[in-house]
């Protein structure tokens, strides 16, 4: 992680109406990240470098173990 936040590859890129949803590798996984179109600052192709951040409220969480939802 920098300061710009988790670096990630692009891998597919879904125009899904009012948002894009990049599906990309960030840390040896695979995320999901969910962009509203009013906050586009360009295109996102594949194997392009992206940068994310967020917030914890926004994440969901499971146990590896049990499988299940780990709520805040």
């Amino acid at each position: 992680m920098s300061d710009e936040g988790v670096a990630a590859k692009v891998d597919v890129s879904e125009m899904m109406g009012s948002s894009v949803h990049l599906h990309v590798s960030a840390e040896d996984r695979d995320v999901i990240i969910i962009v509203p179109t009013i906050d586009m600052k360009g295109n996102y192709n594949i194997g392009d470098t992206v940068h994310f951040s967020f917030k914890g409220n926004v994440a969901h969480v499971f146990s590896k173990e049990t499988e299940k939802n780990l709520e805040f």
